[in-house]
């Protein structure tokens, strides 16, 4: 976790009050987690205010940013566009545990809490699992056009008339019974 190390929080040296971080995230961090984002084409800027109390720090998240996401319609990539804010209470104890998803409790003697794998969290859950391109302005689709016209063309053609024509043709065979 070497790469992450610029997401570490150095909180025994901070003072009680306001601290403010920023980050720009690309898709070289979604690399260093196993996960099915690739982040290809991401961009976020996080901005993490920190305000450190005697017993805890209550850490709020500003996320803003876009990735590439491939559309389950149409299998395009589009841009996905992500604003989120969050909350991460981290509380000075005797020893480290996870109390909730938003109430995490560390070592007082830590000094140092990385805060990268709570940003891919914070983002990865705001990621929809089924992803389709959004409207246009007025009300079309976005999904490729392309691959409509093509799906439209390979539809079988209704036929007009009484019946199934490939049917007809088979009744005007003759059998000879023997």
């Amino acid at each position: 976790m070497n790469r992450l190390k610029e997401y570490d929080v150095l909180f025994e040296n901070l003072k009680s009050g306001i601290h403010l971080y920023r980050y720009t995230i690309d898709e070289t961090f979604f690399d260093v987690f196993s996960s099915h984002l690739k982040g290809s084409g991401s961009l976020f800027t996080v901005v993490l205010e920190i305000n450190k109390q005697e017993t805890l720090m209550q850490m709020d998240f500003d996320i803003k940013g876009a990735m590439k996401l491939t559309c389950d319609h149409c299998n395009e990539e589009a841009d996905f566009n992500l604003s989120l804010k969050e909350t991460l209470v981290v509380k000075f104890a005797n020893e480290t545990s996870e109390e909730s998803a938003d109430v995490k409790t560390i070592a007082r003697n830590a000094g140092i809490f990385n805060v990268a794998q709570d940003i891919f969290d914070f983002i990865e859950i705001n990621i929809p699992m089924r992803y389709i391109h959004g409207q246009d302005q007025e009300g079309q689709s976005n999904c490729g056009l392309e691959l409509e016209k093509f799906l439209k063309k390979q539809q079988p053609k209704k036929s007009v008339g009484s019946g199934n024509t490939q049917w007809d043709e088979l009744k005007k065979i003759k059998f000879d019974n023997k």
